[in-house]
């Protein structure tokens, strides 16, 4: 009986419980199934959220699939998903549309704001990157499992878009022919896909996770496993086993070392966690692009393939011309030029002071190392 948000409505889903207006006034009984009239109720009475009723969904109690490395439960007959919400069939057409025409927005803000490059290679790879991601959200098969992960509702579709993003990009730095730049698309995109099977409660707790709830958690990686060997090939499935297993072994869910993980794993475990970092979550704010990227460029060879860190280094960009950012000693400005290296350190406008006041004066922070940019500022 999980809880979702007003927002995730949608027609068809079926009630669970009643739902009563902030006076006690009961709004709609249980057992209703929700029309858009109800949702539009529902927004006008300010219901923040409703209990949904999953029974009929398929369940299993079958045991691990023979030969699986991960030990999850065979696709053919998963649990019903306490996080992911089903959408109705009479709907599932419209919803796909919308769902594909949101992660091509995505595609875009992500190529534009992640991607810093010089001349011809800057065009070649965002050709290559816009092209590539949209055929791939195109792909009825890839849609289909997208359009579960967006019901989560806890930020993991805008993440797989922009991790798809940072993935093609690292592998194109580092040479990785066409066809595998495919295959490392699918699995960026989908490697989330068993956070569908955990319970919402946790995804989106505020405060610390209970070693119980963190060890339910780490369960989303042999999930995705079980789910993606059904439909493609071993090297999308094992993406999402491994992109929390570490350079030193001290990941999960096997403490697999970095010559024992896919390559394909190495690269999607920088992108999400860069991503991560940079990402607002219930549990806290989400860090600068600069601090990520000190702490990703410091764990290299430690946690991470340094051969990744190298190239995810070469391509990824902090900061976008036309951007409002504070410095270290309080003067506000915008970003006027994005220097190719090194990372971090643009060509700065002050246009306020420490204490608001107009100013008027350009900081070169790749030639005045007194100065960094301390954070960006919203708009």
């Amino acid at each position: 009986m999980p809880v979702i948000s007003v927002y995730e409505a949608l027609p068809g889903m079926r009630l669970s419980d009643d739902v009563f207006s902030l006076d006690g006034k009961k709004l709609i009984g249980k057992g209703t199934a929700l029309t858009r009239r109800h949702i539009e109720k529902l927004r006008k009475y300010q219901i923040r959220e409703i209990h949904i009723d999953l029974d009929g969904d398929p369940s299993s109690e079958t045991g691990p699939v023979e030969g699986d490395p991960s030990g999850a439960e065979s696709p053919s007959a998963e649990r019903p998903s306490s996080a992911a919400i089903p959408v109705p069939a009479a709907g599932q057409q419209a919803y796909l549309e919308t769902v594909q025409q949101e992660a091509k927005r995505y595609l875009d803000a992500a190529v534009n704001r992640f991607i810093n490059l010089r001349g011809n290679v800057q065009v070649h790879f965002l050709q290559c990157i816009r092209q590539l991601g949209g055929q791939l959200i195109e792909d009825p098969q890839i849609l289909k499992h997208l359009g579960r992960v967006r019901t989560i509702g806890d930020g993991s579709f805008s993440d797989a878009i922009h991790v798809m993003v940072l993935s093609l990009a690292i592998a194109l730095q580092m040479r990785i022919d066409h066809l595998a730049l495919r295959e490392l698309g699918r699995a960026a995109l989908l490697f989330d896909i068993g956070k569908c099977h955990i319970d919402r409660s946790i995804l989106m707790k505020r405060g610390p996770l209970t070693p119980e709830e963190f060890e339910a958690v780490k369960e989303h990686t042999r999930i995705g496993y079980a789910i993606l060997r059904k439909e493609f090939d071993e090297a999308v499935a094992r993406v999402a086993l491994e992109h929390h297993e570490r350079y030193n072994g001290s990941g999960y869910p096997k403490g697999i070392s970095n010559d024992e993980m896919h390559p394909f794993s190495r690269i999607v475990a920088v992108a999400d966690v860069f991503i991560s970092l940079i990402s607002n979550r219930v549990y806290r704010a989400g860090y600068q692009p600069h601090e990520a990227i000190e702490y990703l460029y410091g764990a290299g060879g430690l946690l991470f393939d340094p051969d990744v860190i190298a190239a995810f280094m070469k391509v990824v960009s902090l900061y976008t011309v036309g951007m409002v950012v504070e410095l270290n000693n309080g003067w506000v400005g915008v970003v006027r030029e994005i220097r190719h290296r090194p990372v971090g350190r643009p060509l700065i406008e002050v246009i306020m002071d420490e204490r608001r006041r107009p100013a008027n004066r350009i900081v070169d922070l790749n030639e005045e190392y007194q100065f960094t940019v301390q954070r960006v500022l919203d708009p």
